[in-house]
């Protein structure tokens, strides 16, 4: 899939795309935006289903006063033996002068054989400009499942629900009553 937009002048673009391919698939999906003066780009993506998912996104603010924001979720990366590698990068071209950058990563990481790769680069042409890169990578905390223990939740039913709690904060980006259904019911069909 090849998704491609183009916001004038002053445009506001919200897309929001969420797959739920079968076990097997292989998804191939990649992303170009190109944002001019003043316009604003949000993409909200959830990415759920395939065995191999290689996906991409390209914001291009070419406009003074352009923006672009992009949430993700991979429920991949959330089971045993997933591997996962995110290159982040915040380009500053010359002639950016007072532009903003920032990327924030924080991937929950449950059960034992998971390879993450998280590969930040700010390439800087631009003297006055600010770009910041943050990553929060861990296992569920162990005073957290403890807790739910106390209360009668198992590791595995707690490990599940924190799982659904992290998508559910993405999945209720999507305005769509419809497609935020068939999140949920594609995820209680995985037994997640």
């Amino acid at each position: 899939i090849q998704t491609k937009v183009y916001a004038g002048e002053g445009a506001k673009v919200e897309l929001y795309v969420v797959q739920t391919m079968n076990a097997e698939a292989v998804c191939l999906h990649d992303v170009g935006v190109s944002c001019e003066k003043d316009a604003a780009v949000k993409e909200v993506q959830l990415e759920l289903g395939g065995a191999e998912v290689y996906t991409g996104t390209l914001f291009e603010l070419n406009g003074e006063e352009s923006t672009a924001e992009l949430v993700s979720g991979y429920l991949g990366i959330l089971k045993n033996e997933a591997k996962k590698l995110m290159r982040g990068t915040i380009d500053f071209v010359h002639g950016c002068v007072g532009a903003k950058g920032d990327e924030k990563e924080d991937v929950l990481l449950v059960g034992d054989n998971m390879v993450n790769q998280t590969i930040p680069l700010i390439l800087c042409a631009e003297e006055d400009v600010e770009g910041n890169h943050g990553a929060s990578i861990g296992k569920l905390d162990e005073n957290m499942l403890f807790y739910a223990a106390t209360r009668g939740i198992p590791p595995e039913e707690a490990q599940r629900l924190l799982t659904l709690a992290k998508i559910e904060a993405i999945n209720s980006q999507i305005p769509s009553e419809e497609v935020r259904g068939a999140v949920e019911t594609y995820l209680k069909e995985q037994c997640i």
